[in-house]
């Protein structure tokens, strides 16, 4: 696509060639990319698109505007302004198809509603709007503008009123007129004989106009809010209704109002002038459907069973205007950052211990929070009784579509097909209903339960938390558990190996005493019933909660591959069936550097040279055992030619005892063969990560450096480790493994000097 310009003039005349018959040619149509300069009308009280403190109207970045070319439908071409901070003047670039000599219409903001006839616009005032500490309610205050040339000046529709508050708890307002005046609904505009923005026609007039609070929450006091309205003459008066949580209050002026074009009417401490409040609290009741909860008759937010109610993001308590990830409470504006409510450790974004919650606490649970008492969210067991154990029966009732549900006993309650949730969008609604359960998807933890029914069946289903769904609580007087303990807080199994984990419910009259089981590392162990198998060395945490209250106990397993004398062996598969030793002697886990040691001795010192050197006389020429040349021997015992170390000079055999011995120099070589060795970082530790190439069991080296004379060096760079192999070309040497971090290869090393020793067994 062509860069797009500004235009001096719009039109191109298209010549054709002179011919001997006239012709009427039929006007050519083509498509520009044109960029539109735009003003703003200002509007008195002072505000804008966005107001600055001096009261000037600018506009945001990236606001879309309908643009018409003659005449068109569906919103027109959308253009969109090109400035990125806000400007008092910007432009809207975009493309449009253009055939003949016609004006330009627009209309602010782009909507797939807005259309143009050439002489009028039409666009939507909405009756429903969401308001905006000292502006506008999002984009509902519209403007139009006409143009034959790039330049636009656009020109406000409606007006309004401009208020505050005074109680710090009310979440919507509603402002109607007295003699029933329409307020909002689809307009047709025309352009006046002074050029101004006139209201030609309304389409499905509606009469009543409700803000509510930013983010379904509440107005701030003293704080001033805009409701946009169509002009008109208020002969009778308005009325004004406040709704807080719990009440409602309503003002009432006989007073002859006009609201007038591009003028706010200033309303203050509005709510002050409320004579009476009524409490709007309607007290729930519930319904025994024969199951093991009494269901709630209404939806939590509702009034009737008719009623949709509020729609709430699993484990939130308040109704919002947006529901997507950015705006769920618990997690980090990503589905895969959970801060609550995890059970795979692969999605958990938080500094503190994953929790391996499976069921609401009751602090988020929209029931309980909403109504108090006994009230709660129905558990994933409670809807799959509510599911299988009644008739469902798709109707209308009082001309809301939904479904009677109907217990074995004959009692039912309705519930409306409220829809859903998604983003600002309501979806679905009279078609589906979504109600949350309390009770997360533990194999897939960014979605929870719910059940979904419509015209021809219900059912259990999950999806993601952010979403907004439906609640219908139940009322469960029940004795909950106080406590849940297992036999065990600790567990460690070889792999293959099994066992029972005993769960205790207290008190003992507790209504329910079962218990839900999950694994944060199914790779590593699964639990089913309590029962533990281990699959693979690692850990897991096993998590016990009850069915009923949501206690919880959990159980620290370590799976291991076998333990020989205390420390585990992991078989990587190699030709010789050697398994390698998890940790260095010395160690307590994989990435500690563990002891150093001499070649041919058992215990670590604080000075490693010839001098201190066992097998010799504090000569490398003077050696006393593990000599192959003459010339070398220094004993009056005769030459022993030893090449590999003896078991009781085995530093790995002497400390660990068992079958663990330090490997030869051939077995490192099989080692490396083998195996992959992938130098990196393990818990802040550099090193070798050795995976096997057949079975991908792995085991971790440490470069924990070497000791020579009283201190060690490369520490974290290098790695240096015994084999029990003499080097016989040089006896002052023994065979070993060096790495760092570009190779890994077989090397001596002096005798005397201190290197890591890894255990191997058979």
């Amino acid at each position: 696509m062509n860069k797009a310009f500004k235009l001096v003039a719009f039109f191109i005349a298209i010549l054709a060639p002179a011919c001997t018959d006239e012709v009427q040619e039929a006007p050519i149509s083509y498509t520009r990319e044109l960029t539109f300069t735009a003003t703003r009308e200002g509007v008195s009280p002072v505000t804008k698109t966005v107001r600055m403190d001096d009261g000037s109207t600018w506009w945001n970045a990236a606001e879309e505007i309908s643009v018409f070319y003659g005449s068109g439908s569906n919103g027109g071409s959308k253009f969109i302004s090109k400035n990125t901070t806000l400007a008092e003047t910007t432009e809207f670039e975009g493309s449009i198809s253009m055939s003949g000599s016609k004006e330009f219409w627009a209309v602010y903001p782009y909507s797939t509603e807005n259309s143009c006839d050439g002489s009028s616009i039409t666009t939507v005032i909405p009756d429903i709007q969401t308001g905006s500490e000292g502006n506008f309610s999002g984009d509902v205050f519209p403007a139009m503008a006409k143009s034959s040339a790039n330049v636009f000046a656009f020109w406000n529709i409606c007006g309004g009123i401009k208020f505050f508050v005074s109680r710090s708890d009310i979440k919507s307002v509603t402002f109607k007129g007295n003699g029933g005046e329409v307020l909002a609904g689809k307009v047709r505009v025309s352009i006046s004989a002074d050029s101004k923005p006139e209201v030609a026609e309304v389409y499905d007039g509606k009469t009543e106009v409700t803000l509510n609070a930013p983010d379904g929450g509440t107005f701030k006091a003293g704080k001033y809010y805009y409701l946009t309205l169509l002009p008109t003459t208020l002969d009778g008066g308005f009325t004004m209704t406040f709704n807080s949580t719990a009440e409602q209050g309503t003002m009432e002026s006989n007073n002859a109002q006009t609201v007038k074009r591009s003028t706010f009417g200033v309303l203050k401490n509005i709510d002050a002038k409320v004579s009476k409040w009524e409490s709007t609290w309607v007290e729930p009741e519930y319904v025994d459907l024969g199951l093991s909860v009494r269901w709630a008759t209404i939806n939590v937010g509702a009034t009737k069973p008719e009623e949709y109610g509020e729609y709430f993001a699993w484990g939130e308590t308040e109704p919002k205007t947006n529901y997507n990830w950015s705006t769920y409470k618990w997690c980090n504006g990503d589905g895969n950052k959970a801060t609550k409510y995890c059970t795979d450790s692969i999605i958990w974004d938080s500094i503190e211990p994953m929790d391996n919650k499976t069921v609401l606490d009751p602090e988020d649970d929209a029931a309980f929070a909403n109504w108090g008492g006994n009230w709660r969210m129905p558990t994933d067991a409670d809807l799959l009784e509510l599911c299988y154990d009644c008739t469902w029966t798709w109707t209308e009732q009082n001309g809301v579509k939904g479904s009677i549900v109907t217990g074995s006993n004959g009692n039912s309650i309705f519930l409306p097909a409220a829809g859903t949730m998604d983003d600002t969008n309501l979806k679905f609604a009279g078609e589906h209903g979504v109600y949350w359960s309390s009770s997360l998807d533990t194999n897939f933890p960014r979605c929870a339960w719910f059940v979904v029914f419509h015209s021809d069946r219900a059912y259990k289903n999950d999806f993601i938390r952010s979403e907004g769904h439906s609640v219908r609580a139940v009322y469960d007087d029940r004795v909950y558990p106080e406590s849940l303990t297992l036999n065990k807080s600790t567990l460690t199994l070889y792999v293959g190996d099994y066992e029972q984990l005993t769960p205790t419910v207290l008190p003992e009259n507790a209504a329910v005493k079962s218990v839900e089981w999950s694994s944060d590392n199914r790779e590593v162990a699964t639990v089913y019933k309590g029962v533990v198998t281990a699959y693979k060395a690692g850990t897991a945490t096993i998590t016990a909660t009850t069915t009923l209250g949501a206690k919880t106990a959990t159980c620290e397993v370590m799976v291991v591959e076998q333990f020989i004398n205390g420390h585990e062996a992991v078989d990587l598969g190699l030709p010789s069936g050697l398994r390698w030793a998890t940790m260095n002697v010395g160690s307590t886990k994989p990435e500690d550097n563990g002891d150093y040691f001499a070649w041919g001795e058992t215990q670590p010192k604080d000075n490693y040279n010839w001098s201190t050197y066992k097998w010799c006389n504090g000569d490398y020429n003077k050696l006393t055992k593990y000599c192959t040349q003459s010339s070398y021997w220094d004993s009056t015992e005769p030459m022993d030619t030893k090449t590999v170390l003896d078991l009781e000079d085995d530093a790995a055999r002497a400390d660990w005892g068992g079958s663990w011995r330090m490997p030869t120099d051939s077995e490192w070589r099989e080692l490396r063969e083998n195996c992959t060795l992938t130098w990196t970082t393990q818990n802040g530790v550099n090193g070798r990560l050795v995976t096997s190439k057949t079975n991908s069991k792995s085991i971790f080296l440490p470069a924990a450096g070497f000791w020579s004379g009283a201190s060690t060096s490369n520490v974290g760079s290098i790695g240096r480790y015994w084999s029990s192999s003499l080097c016989t070309d040089n006896l002052r040497y023994a065979w070993s493994v060096l790495f760092n971090s570009e190779k890994v290869d077989k090397y001596y090393g002096y005798r005397y000097m201190g290197f890591s020793v890894r255990p191997v067994t058979e």
